[in-house]
This record gives structure tokens, C-alpha cells and sequence, in this order.
């Protein structure tokens, strides 16, 4: 039992957590590994632009079916099998937005997330690498 506390970042998860919720570790009593295999899957990262603007408040990322909360700076980085693969992202109350990505073996994706100042909440860069 893994307690929810994150070998290699120290978040703590909710229990019975399979994944971190920050840095995307395996939970499974101390390893940090991946889910699966890294042979034939391709690279993920999601990144927010450090800004001022906003800050203090989380912006919450969906990949996969998981969620995390990416602070100003911050990036995900993870391995995934190949596939269509939705990215969706949200902060405060405003609605849910998507961006699709198709992994293939080897590649190296990058979803780059903006302020975006005319309207509030974030949005893509033009610097996104999606395919």
C-alpha cells in the first residue's frame, strides 16, 4: 500500500491512487517507473507558460483519463502507447477546453499553454507541436 504519497515527487494522492496526480509516477510501494513499457510509445509533454498572470491558480490537465494540476511553469512530461489521445484543460469555472494529439511511435509532442489575456483563462500556443 502506497499511502498516496508519491515516491518521487511527495505529493500526496488521494488513497488508493494507481498514478500521481502531479507528476503522473506509478504508485505501487516506491517506483517511479512508467505504467508500461517506453519501447514503441511516444513522448508527451504539456507545458504552461510562467507568467504572472494567474499565477496562483492551478490549471487543471486531462490526459488519458487522469488529471493534474500544472502550476505556472510547470510541465508534464509522460510516455504514451499510440493512440488518439484527447488533452483537455480548464481553470476556475470556465469551460473545459480540448486539444487532440495523435501518439506515434517516436514522436515528440507539445501542448504549449498561453494566458490569453483578451478573453481570460489559457489557450494554445502557436508553438505546439500536436503531430
Amino acid at each position: 500500500m502506497n499511502n498516496g504519497v508519491c515516491p518521487n515527487c511527495n505529493n500526496v494522492n488521494s488513497e488508493g491512487a494507481k498514478f500521481c496526480a502531479k507528476c503522473g509516477a506509478v504508485l505501487d510501494g516506491g517506483s517511479a517507473q512508467q505504467a508500461f513499457s517506453t519501447e514503441g510509445t511516444g513522448h508527451l509533454t504539456v507545458e504552461r507558460k510562467n507568467s504572472f498572470w494567474g499565477c496562483a491558480v492551478p490549471l487543471r490537465i486531462g490526459v488519458g483519463g487522469y488529471e493534474y494540476d500544472l502550476s505556472s511553469g510547470g510541465k508534464l512530461e509522460m510516455d504514451l502507447a499510440p493512440g488518439n489521445y484527447q488533452v483537455t484543460y480548464k481553470v476556475w469555472s470556465r469551460s473545459l477546453k480540448t486539444v487532440n494529439v495523435l501518439v506515434t511511435p517516436s514522436c515528440m509532442l507539445r501542448v504549449y499553454l498561453v494566458p490569453d489575456l483578451l478573453l481570460g483563462g489559457f489557450k494554445l500556443s502557436k508553438d505546439s507541436k500536436l503531430q
